[in-house]
């Protein structure tokens, strides 16, 4: 059992550190200009774009780390799905109940990352998509490690032999 909650973690801890430092990355190569619409703190499709692929790639490794920590069962890899998938739609609520009062209208150029972290506007749809593409990419990465079919990965390889 503990080792179930440990693998949940390690693929949470590791979806976090890949977005980060991916999107860190990003952000850095493309710098605000391309980040954001002229201007604005409304981001542009090809931030859009790139914060998809990089919440894919995160919660692919975040499965692939869960089903491979917790020897592949199935359990801890529903269970970092619903972390996943729980976590995201309370951060998409808190971004939809978010006051615009406070966000400046105006973008200054050279806007740090941390400004464009904190003050930066994404339509709410795209909120509300991060939670299943990040359960999709853990489903993905859990598969990859354990591509059971017919089986329950978490009965071991000898005893469904035998049923």
């Amino acid at each position: 059992m503990l080792r179930k909650i440990l693998a949940v973690i390690a693929g949470y801890i590791v979806m976090a550190i890949v977005v980060m430092l991916s999107l860190g990355g990003i952000y850095m190569a493309m710098g605000s200009e391309r980040a954001f619409e002229p201007g604005t703190y409304q981001i542009t499709t090809l931030w859009l774009v790139s914060m998809f692929a990089v919440g894919l790639l995160a919660a692919f490794l975040g499965g692939l780390t869960c089903a491979k920590i917790s020897k592949h069962s199935k359990h801890a890899v529903i269970g970092l799905m619903l972390l996943v998938f729980i976590l995201g739609v309370s951060m998409a609520f808190d971004k939809l109940k978010a006051s615009d009062a406070e966000t400046p209208l105006v973008r200054e150029p050279g806007t740090s990352m941390m400004d464009a972290m904190n003050i930066a506007k994404e339509p709410v749809w795209v909120s509300f998509t991060h939670p299943i593409i990040g359960c999709l990419g853990v489903m993905i990465g859990a598969m990859v490690v354990c591509p059971c079919r017919k089986r329950s990965c978490d009965v071991p390889a000898e005893q469904s032999a035998e049923e």
